[in-house]
């Protein structure tokens, strides 16, 4: 069993909390977050902004790109579409990394982070998730696009496939890098294929045919997986 993260296994998307563990420990250190701005702008939050030029570069490809999505009529043209948004992807994160608003960071500002967002209702799972950990017989894996933190600790026999923010256990806290921009990140909805394919592998080679591989998403990014797999389940909470 495969499961995508923001939006499958929770309720809504978790990226934003990455935004808060960086400004929250900077600000616990009397760093002024402004000189982390990759654009000046005293107004508006640091992670608002890596937002903003992200959907920027996101719109300026969308409008170029062809076919368009009206003209897009298979899962080799919307597949096509999905991998060519890894230069955006990839620009976000530099801008992250050379800005250095996540270095220094450390693993208990991301625990310290991630106990707020449960307690306080923001990171809410969805109702009866932890049925799916108590099935006999599974092997399940957790595949998000965010910073995995320390969640692989929490749930001892689920193998989590997440990007992280590096160094966090280092003495002198991250280094600012991002596992996303690297060659195994996980970025476009070729990435999670990549993963799903490795599963499928373990199941062939294993040679057990009562095995099935399925996979659990919600949004686009999910669509090659949930294509690929024995069985794709597509969750969506608007009709």
């Amino acid at each position: 069993l495969i499961l995508d993260w923001d939006g499958t296994l929770t309720k809504k998307d978790t990226l934003h909390l990455i935004g808060t563990i960086g400004t929250n420990a900077l600000r616990s250190r009397g760093i002024d977050i402004t000189r982390f701005h990759p654009q000046q702008d005293p107004d508006e939050p640091p992670w608002n902004t890596f937002g903003r030029l992200y959907m920027s570069d996101y719109a300026a490809l969308q409008s170029q790109y062809k076919p368009t999505p009206e003209e897009r009529r298979s899962v080799a043209d919307e597949a096509a579409w999905l991998a060519a948004l890894e230069p955006v992807e990839l620009a976000s994160m530099r801008r992250v990394e050379e800005s250095g608003f996540l270095k220094g960071v450390m693993a208990e500002d991301v625990r310290r982070e991630a106990r707020r967002a449960v307690e306080n209702g923001e990171v809410q799972l969805r109702r009866e998730w932890e049925r799916v950990f108590l099935e006999a017989d599974l092997r399940t894996s957790v595949l998000r696009k965010g910073e995995k933190g320390i969640l692989a600790k929490a749930i001892q026999d689920c193998r989590i496939d997440a990007n992280e923010i590096e160094g966090l256990d280092d003495p002198q806290g991250a280094s600012g890098k991002l596992s996303k921009s690297g060659a195994l990140g996980i970025r476009t909805s070729r990435d999670k294929l990549r993963l799903l394919r490795c599963e499928q592998g373990v199941k062939n080679n294993l040679r057990r045919e009562t095995n099935l591989v399925v996979y659990v998403g919600d949004s686009a990014t999910d669509l090659e997986c949930l294509l690929a797999a024995d069985y794709g389940i597509c969750m969506h909470d608007e009709p």
